[in-house]
């Protein structure tokens, strides 16, 4: 044990390095397999409490956020760019962000959609993009306030607005507005917009806007 550990001291003494690639990989792995951990425990609680239907859609919710940090960290493997595009339904993407957000914001979260509103887009950026977009304005609205959230097709274009009644940008605290530059990443990604106004409960208006097609392919529901 001791040679051991002084080999291990000789080699960061001569500057040995795990690569950082390598250690990428095995910290994915490692949370993965904690998060799966998680999942089980979850699980297992739940069937002990499924008669309270409360306590259960707590723990469901909870599951849900342990797969969506297990699917963000899959994600993190590729780089920007190298994730398939698929058709999506924008307004189904925002409904279950927002339905695990809402739990815990302590404000009203309201959300309105129209009906099969598709895109060709990359799902698990665009989840992350209306997760950042609905938190930032929850935290800037505060408990007592109210949040909503629309889901539309103008044209040729899936546009998801997020409204606030908080102090709006300019007057909240820097790190409440954190999150942006990956709504922007995105938003480039994939030829779109996100403009930034006032909205009319007072409060910030974040609109995403981006084409239901990209490079001529028009995204539409196939029936099976």
């Amino acid at each position: 044990m001791q040679l051991k550990q002084l080999r291990v001291r000789e080699g960061s003494a001569r500057g040995a390095v795990e690569p950082h690639g390598d250690l990428d990989a095995r910290l994915r792995h490692d949370i993965r397999q904690s998060l799966a951990a998680l999942r089980a425990l979850a699980a297992v609680v739940e069937a002990e409490v499924a008669e309270d239907a409360g306590v259960a859609e707590r723990l469901r919710l909870i599951c849900h956020e342990v797969d969506w940090i297990a699917e963000l960290v899959s994600s993190s493997a590729t780089k920007d760019g190298d994730q398939d595009f698929s058709v999506v339904d924008v307004g189904a993407v925002v409904a279950s962000t927002c339905s695990t957000v809402s739990l815990s914001a302590g404000c009203d979260v309201r959300i309105v959609q129209e009906p099969a509103v598709m895109a060709l887009t990359d799902e698990t950026a665009l989840r992350r993009s209306a997760r950042n977009l609905v938190d930032n304005a929850v935290r800037a609205a505060g408990p007592d306030g109210t949040v909503e959230v629309a889901v539309r097709r103008e044209g040729s274009r899936a546009v998801l607005e997020v409204s606030d009644d908080g102090p709006g940008f300019g007057r909240m605290p820097a790190q409440q507005g954190l999150g942006l530059v990956t709504v922007r990443r995105f938003a480039s990604r994939v030829r779109g917009t996100l403009d930034i106004g006032r909205s009319r409960l007072g409060g910030a208006r974040l609109t995403l806007s981006m084409p239901t097609h990209v490079g001529g392919l028009v995204a539409q529901r196939h029936s099976a």
